[in-house]
């Protein structure tokens, strides 16, 4: 993938999608799969899978991040739009309208315990999503995390073993947040924090990480996903701002902030 680029709705996009890998072990029940999109985990979604298809509650796609969802009870129909982009879809047919386009589905929505279930890989595609499905890690990303940046900075190289990126790093980022790169992780911090803290705490604010599974106990986004490998950054979990210094703990959560939004520029050098 290593590509540049929220919504419930692209959430629930992933969960859409037609994965032709997929094996499911029984039809109907629901599977131990990871969905990101944009880079972040989606949890507590209610999908269910048929027919080898991930499928959500429309209701899913209305509690949301920008997307309009309306269901329509006169004729059992679905729609969906966000700008310029508009996805009819009609209960139990195959058939649907993708920005005026008529397309076919593999599964049509259905209901299922009065909750409307949809199958959203079309929708994914109609609104341009790119779509990676890891058999091994049961794991589904959609987008990238880089495809929202709204800023222009200065770029700095980053490598980890034989992979080598970018990231675009303005003035305030560079002022805010410290690195250090060893061979296997990149260590990120407040500034503030890291150098005057004098109760041990240490300003850690995520870690760049390559590993083989996204399956982690701390929050996450993935940055790339390529050749087997994930391009992880882990976020700190514990408190790492200092209760003894002014200032630490705002200092850090704007830290924190900007670290996201500079992770938002990634670019790989090397395909």
């Amino acid at each position: 993938m290593y590509k540049k680029g929220v919504s419930i709705l692209l959430a629930v996009l992933m969960m859409g999608l037609c994965f032709t890998q997929i094996v499911v072990a029984e039809e109907g029940q629901e599977q131990d799969i990871l969905i990101f999109v944009q880079g972040k985990e989606m949890r507590d979604l209610n999908y269910v899978v048929e027919k080898e298809r991930i499928l959500v509650p429309l209701r899913a796609l209305s509690e949301g991040f920008g997307y309009e969802v309306q269901w329509n009870q006169e004729d059992q129909s679905i729609d969906i739009e966000k700008g310029e982009d508009a996805i009819h879809m009609e209960l139990s047919k195959v058939e649907f309208i993708a920005n005026g386009k008529e397309k076919l589905m593999d599964i049509p929505p259905f209901v299922k315990d009065e909750r409307t279930y949809v199958p959203l890989r079309f929708v994914a595609e109609a609104f341009g999503m790119e779509v990676t499905w890891d058999g091994e890690n049961k794991t589904v990303i959609i987008g990238a995390y880089g495809e929202t940046k709204d800023y222009e900075g200065e770029l700095v190289t980053f490598t980890l073993g034989e992979h080598s990126f970018t990231l675009s790093m303005t003035a305030e980022m560079k002022e805010a947040i410290q690195w250090e790169e060893k061979e296997d992780r990149i260590d990120f911090y407040d500034a503030l924090t890291k150098e005057k803290a004098t109760d041990g705490a240490s300003g850690h604010l995520y870690t760049l990480m390559l590993e083989k599974t996204p399956r982690h106990p701390v929050p996450l986004i993935v940055l790339d996903y390529v050749e087997d490998t994930y391009l992880l950054a882990l976020a700190e979990s514990g408190v790492e701002w200092s209760l003894a210094l002014e200032d630490s703990e705002e200092a850090y959560t704007k830290s924190k902030a900007l670290l996201e939004q500079c992770f938002k520029s990634y670019t790989p050098a090397i395909h």
